[in-house]
């Protein structure tokens, strides 16, 4: 565990920060690639991952006072501590950063099941380095394990949690991996994929999978919202897949 990464004189850099930010550089380093090999104009990768970014911490705010609303009606200036990237919910991002993209995208009148799959396409690979950003600051824990690659954090930590047990699972890092799987799974999937849009319905269909199995291993501290979160997976998963299904039989290949 590493919560700050390094100091450089008066400025702090803390690790999930760093890496959420290298994860949307990936991110737009990839989606540039993606349109350019298209031959649509990379440039508008820009002002879509500005507006995915936004949304999405304003996605991961909002669901995070939900579920936390009796703290913060006791306290009500804590919803102004913006600041507070520990208090962000990925679903939240999601569908913020989602909406906020596919917005744009209208707007702009872009190709919107074109730039769709390139949003589906660069997420995995941003949230896996960022998965790696939540393991070095500690939080998204892990259930209790006794296998060799567990992990033990901090007692002060795991007691901010909730958490007893000494060694967890490190679903950080399992989720990275599966998320960098998924990842390469769409790379490949694009050069055979039959219809735009499928490539952004394969990674919905894949990260809410991957999300459902996670939650069985994952610690929620003091409140368990592991139930919510699965049950959210297999609301995105049946959307995703319906959709995917409608398109097969209506949309022509390669369209």
């Amino acid at each position: 565990m590493r919560p700050i990464l390094f100091r450089l004189g008066p400025v702090t850099v803390h690790s999930w920060g760093f890496m959420f930010m290298l994860g949307i550089l990936a991110a737009i380093l990839v989606g540039r690639w993606y349109l350019k090999d298209r031959g649509d104009d990379p440039n508008h990768i820009y002002t879509i991952a500005a507006a995915a970014v936004v949304g999405g911490l304003i996605g991961a705010r909002v669901f995070y006072i939900i579920g936390n609303w009796s703290d913060f009606a006791a306290n009500p200036l804590a919803l102004l501590k913006i600041w507070d990237l520990g208090g962000l919910v990925f679903y939240g991002g999601l569908l913020g950063g989602g909406l906020a993209a596919m917005l744009l995208i209208r707007l702009k009148r872009l190709p919107f099941w074109t730039f769709a799959d390139m949003v589906g396409l660069v997420l995995p690979l941003g949230m896996a380095i960022t998965r790696v950003g939540c393991f070095l600051n500690g939080d998204s824990f892990g259930k209790a394990s006794g296998l060799p690659w567990a992990v033990t954090f901090p007692e002060g930590t795991r007691a901010s949690m909730g958490i007893t047990a000494l060694r967890v699972h490190p679903v950080q890092l399992y989720e990275m991996i599966l998320d960098l799987a998924l990842f390469a799974f769409l790379l490949i999937y694009r050069k055979h994929a039959k219809r735009e849009g499928n490539i952004l319905l394969f990674f919905l269909i894949g990260y809410t999978t991957i999300r459902f199995l996670m939650e069985f291993l994952r610690a929620h501290g003091k409140v368990d919202a592991g139930p919510v979160f699965q049950i959210i997976s297999i609301v995105i998963f049946a959307a995703a897949a319906a959709v995917f299904v409608y398109r097969g039989r209506l949309v022509p290949e390669n369209a």
